[in-house]
């Protein structure tokens, strides 16, 4: 069980490294984005609320087709038909998209005044189109990469992507004064590059044939999952929304700023493990000890995302101080502690997920997310006008552990899997302990402060070992690594 685990762990790095890739463009580029002589307070704002609109509009354009493509790749009725099926999805997605940006076009000023009161972000807006309309298209042949395992191929593209877009972005915004603008026309031409680069394998694996039936029965198992992607997406985003409206544009700033900082969680490991695991738990469907092997994916996902909450929310001011360039952003480390338990939330639900995958029970999480999200936008319009920022980020926290509840008891309803619900509190109950004592560290000198908590973060897993966290066959595992780096080390 473990061996197979270890082989998914191999595949989540090197695709971790493709997917930072696209990622890490807004990471770095935080310091020219917080900048106020590039970027003003309002424009960092209204990126904040533009960035949110993006994945809402790949998500519903997108229609989860990626995700049925998954399911049916794997289907043994229709392995003859993959690339008229790959086909299918692409073209059906590529008229889609096109009817889509050139709505857009005539109608980015409305849109602009309805967002932001205002029709000055048209342009911005109708690049915000585009730039999703290319992401839907660049999903599809990053899916096949996934499917055929492919993740040095995966990562090389999307590196290649991350070096034209993050280089266009520095010189359209520091060079020729392009401000917000430059950042979406960025992203629009990495894209396109992407697209340019990837051409011949999407050709090799197309064949001129349009399925309306397989279409048909894909839209109806994708469908139930839109609507899901979209509800959840929006759990995680209408926080940008409400504030844009409830409070000011300084408040959306840190508040995307906070975010940003705590969604590299997302980024660099729930996000990187998803990319190698998704395909991994439909393989394992007929596999006789499948559920095992699914509850210790949950149990080391989520000790991964604590581990890192951890560090995030330690040294959440040091981190600020390194990404914001100006002073007026640095209370935003008081939120990524939050921000922090929401995604953690949000990361077991999505595992847990997985269970109503199987047994095509996905109608079931539309039936869920969709009052949730009302929920989750009332709470928001309920107390962000009492607590600000900091009621946004509880409201994001709250919802998303409401979630993770309630699919949970589904999941288990029509699939159980025996989660190891003790393993994963303690790891959560000793990483809020951590944080305790880290903030009890504030009339310490900094570099001593530092080096605390470093001691802090570092005795998390040796704590777990002492409490005898790990199982037989996992300290073995452990042991039997610390013996390779010792004889690589020569001790």
């Amino acid at each position: 069980m473990l061996q197979g685990i270890k082989n998914t762990a191999k595949s989540s790095i090197i695709y971790g490294l493709g997917n930072i890739s696209t990622k890490l463009v807004g990471i770095v580029l935080l310091p020219l984005y917080t900048n106020t002589e590039l970027i003003s307070i309002e424009e960092f704002g209204v990126l904040g609320v533009v960035d949110v609109s993006i994945q809402i509009l790949v998500a519903v354009f997108g229609l989860s087709l990626y995700q049925a493509f998954f399911r049916w790749y794997w289907d043994s009725k229709y392995i003859s038909e993959r690339k008229s099926i790959f086909f299918t999805i692409f073209s059906f997605l590529a008229l889609l998209v096109g009817i889509s940006v050139v709505g857009g076009f005539f109608v980015s000023n409305s849109l602009s005044t309805l967002l932001f009161n205002n029709a000055i972000y048209a342009n911005v807006v109708f690049y915000m189109l585009v730039s999703s309309s290319l992401q839907i298209l660049s999903q599809l042949p990053l899916s096949y990469m996934r499917l055929e395992e492919k993740p040095i191929y995966y990562t090389i593209t999307n590196l290649s992507r991350l070096i034209v877009s993050l280089l266009l972005t520095v010189i359209f915004i520091t060079k020729m004064g392009r401000g917000l603008e430059g950042i979406y026309e960025a992203q629009i031409l990495g894209n396109i590059f992407f697209l340019l680069i990837t051409s011949r394998y999407i050709f090799n694996r197309i064949k001129g044939k349009f399925n309306f039936a397989v279409l048909k029965e894909m839209l109806e198992y994708s469908l139930p999952l839109t609507i899901a992607s979209v509800s959840g997406i929006a759990l995680a985003t209408l926080d940008r929304y409400v504030l844009n409206y409830k409070a000011t544009m300084l408040d959306v700033g840190i508040y995307t700023l906070a975010f940003r900082i705590a969604n590299t969680i997302r980024v660099f490991i729930v996000h990187s493990i998803q990319l190698a695991v998704a395909p991994t738990i439909f393989r394992l469907m007929n596999h006789p000890n499948n559920k095992a092997i699914y509850s210790r994916i949950m149990t080391y996902f989520t000790l991964l995302v604590i581990y890192a909450s951890l560090g995030l929310s330690i040294f959440g001011f040091e981190i600020l101080t390194i990404f914001s360039t100006d002073d007026v952003y640095l209370s935003a480390y008081k939120l990524i502690p939050i921000l922090a338990l929401g995604i953690l939330f949000g990361t077991a639900k999505d595992v847990a997920i997985n269970g109503l995958n199987i047994v095509k029970k996905t109608k079931i999480v539309s039936y869920i997310v969709l009052p949730l999200a009302v929920f989750h936008l009332g709470l928001n319009f309920t107390i962000i006008p009492i607590l600000g920022v900091y009621g946004a980020a509880i409201a994001s926290a709250v919802s998303q552990g409401i979630f993770l509840l309630v699919v949970l008891y589904f999941a288990q309803k029509y699939y159980p899997i025996p989660f190891e619900y003790k393993r994963i509190l303690l790891s959560l109950l000793l990483a809020v302990i951590l944080f305790i004592v880290s903030n009890q560290l504030t009339p310490l000198a900094t570099w001593p402060k530092i080096l605390v908590k470093l001691l802090l973060v570092a005795s998390f897993p040796f704590i777990l070992w002492i409490f005898s966290f790990l199982k037989e066959d996992e300290k073995q595992w452990v042991n039997g690594g610390i013996r390779k780096i010792k004889g690589i080390l020569g001790f």
